[in-house]
């Protein structure tokens, strides 16, 4: 089992906690769900996990590669310290991981992607990067040369990434002495918040300890304005993802100084070259002032849409359940097709040209796939 795996079998609990959610707020009439934003990050969480398909062997294999040839403690697995210890090392390392996700470029073009909802609920939570576990696993490889096993770092990794769902509430207020040692739905909203003090701030997974001894903490004081800077105004997940790499890419060629072309890349998100004029400060704003991006579809399209998103699923569940017999290119395949149908939704939410095009091509190529490649799976 990998951590992708672990991750999916929380989903059912996962998604039974946000009807629950939706229920409240539809009971209380606080609209904390938006159709649109909830189909946005359930598509772009789903696309994670298509894609986690490939990504997990990148991953665990050279992880798995690192403790073999590297490993010189060797973490006895039977050993509860042992995962206790292992537990404090993969926060620690999500820590470093999500706050270089943060302060340097080429990072924050994947990770920004979690943030860019203006809401905050538990769909948000599932809102992931398609790219992030391309190479998230450098930051754990001091796990593998400490000598923690695979197995013992997969479990562990499910451990941080699984607490990290229910921290996406705002219905849950300050938990007392939790607040203290570790992250709660508090600390997290403040995470997502782009007021100025909140930019920034609140890192960890599981243990808020690490903010409060590197100085990343803040307080959840003022009320929190969710989202990014400068928004994304976008339902397409596959914009989303590379959104942001095409505004490094456009500052890129603007640079007049070869150092500063490539120095847009690795350098922190507020920094722009020498000959660009300098992004200035965070404006504050207040929730009242923020204008949301809200392109509404009803009636048929929501049909469609919410139909396209099933069948997404079926076949993310249907490639998983065949996945002992399918052979990885296979799988790619199969990814590839469910990343296209999210993006064709993203296209149908947004009343896009090309949608119908893509979605006569798509069907086509499902069909292509399903007929050919037939004996691969039971």
């Amino acid at each position: 089992m990998d951590t992708n795996s672990y991750v999916t079998l929380a989903v059912p609990v996962f998604i039974v906690s946000m009807i629950l959610e939706m229920i409240v707020s539809h009971l209380r009439k606080d609209k904390l769900y938006r159709f649109n934003d909830s189909i946005s990050n359930l598509s772009n969480g789903l696309g994670q996990q298509a894609i986690g398909v490939v990504s997990k062997v990148v991953q665990i294999y050279c992880y798995t590669w690192i403790y073999n040839h590297t490993g010189f403690l060797k973490f006895d697995s039977a050993n509860p310290i042992h995962w206790i210890i292992a537990l404090l090392l993969a926060d620690l390392s999500y820590y470093l991981f999500h706050r270089a996700s943060h302060r340097t470029n080429i990072l924050v073009g994947s990770h920004v992607v979690h943030h860019q909802s203006e809401e905050y609920n538990l769909s948000v939570a599932m809102r992931q990067s398609w790219l992030t576990r391309f190479y998230s696993w450098f930051f754990y490889l001091p796990l593998a040369v400490l000598g923690v096993p695979t197995p013992v770092f997969i479990g562990v990794m499910g451990i941080v990434i699984i607490y990290q769902f229910w921290v996406h509430t705002q219905y849950i207020g300050k938990l007392g002495w939790m607040e203290k040692v570790f992250v709660t739905p508090s600390h997290h909203r403040v995470h997502h918040g782009r007021n100025p003090e909140y930019v920034d701030k609140n890192f960890g997974a599981i243990f808020i300890v690490w903010d409060k001894i590197f100085g990343t903490f803040a307080e959840e004081k003022a009320p929190v304005v969710y989202g990014i800077v400068n928004p994304s105004n976008t339902w397409n997940p596959l914009w989303a993802n590379f959104r942001y790499y095409k505004k490094l890419w456009g500052e890129a060629k603007m640079a007049s100084h070869p150092v500063d072309k490539l120095k847009v890349w690795v350098s922190k998100p507020e920094w722009r070259p020498r000959n660009l004029e300098p992004y200035g400060d965070v404006a504050q704003i207040t929730p009242e002032e923020l204008i949301k991006y809200d392109k509404k579809r009803s009636g048929y399209p929501v049909v469609a849409i919410t139909t396209q998103f099933i069948f997404s699923l079926i076949l993310f569940g249907f490639t998983l359940a065949n996945a002992k017999t399918m052979p990885l290119q296979i799988q790619a395949v199969m990814s590839g097709l469910i990343v296209w149908s999210l993006t064709n939704i993203g296209g149908i939410q947004e009343k896009k040209n090309w949608v119908l095009t893509s979605q006569i091509m798509f069907f086509g190529a499902f069909l292509f796939v399903s007929f050919y490649f037939k004996n691969y799976w039971v």
